[in-house]
């Protein structure tokens, strides 16, 4: 008498994926777009200035972003590589003040977490002051 015995087991994702003839491909790929291709002028900006001094036109040459649907948000930075995501619906209908306001607000952000170092142990109860504070301040 001969035993059948199967060189491999079937996985569920195999077993699935034999009832439906597809494949997809769950890695999708982001489109970033430059930011000086949607936001001119930035460079000239008082806190765009304080924040980035003499390499502010470099920095935002830098700078990616990336445009979705959302019902969440306006624009933030990424928690990924450190791009700008940008809400379509918020930047077709956001006044002039809110877009900029959040532009400044996000490439602060995005400054704080590319110099971002571990810091030292701090006494209980030490605060200090959050980053979007000091760049409309002035003083970056």
């Amino acid at each position: 008498m001969r035993i059948k015995t199967r060189a491999t087991t079937r996985t569920e994702v195999e077993r699935r994926s034999e009832r439906l003839p597809v494949k997809i491909n769950r890695d999708p790929k982001l489109t970033l777009l430059p930011f000086t291709d949607y936001f001119q002028g930035f460079e000239e900006a008082p806190p765009v200035n304080a924040l980035f001094g003499r390499g502010a036109k470099e920095a935002l040459n830098a700078v990616k972003v990336e445009f979705l649907e959302s019902p969440f948000g306006s624009i933030f930075p990424s928690e990924e590589d450190g791009h700008m995501v940008i809400n379509r619906s918020f930047i077709e209908e956001a006044d002039l003040e809110s877009i900029y306001l959040d532009v400044i607000l996000c490439l602060n952000f995005l400054k704080r977490a590319a110099e971002w170092r571990p810091c030292v142990a701090r006494p209980y109860g030490a605060r200090r002051e959050p980053p979007r504070a000091r760049i409309l301040q002035g003083d970056g």
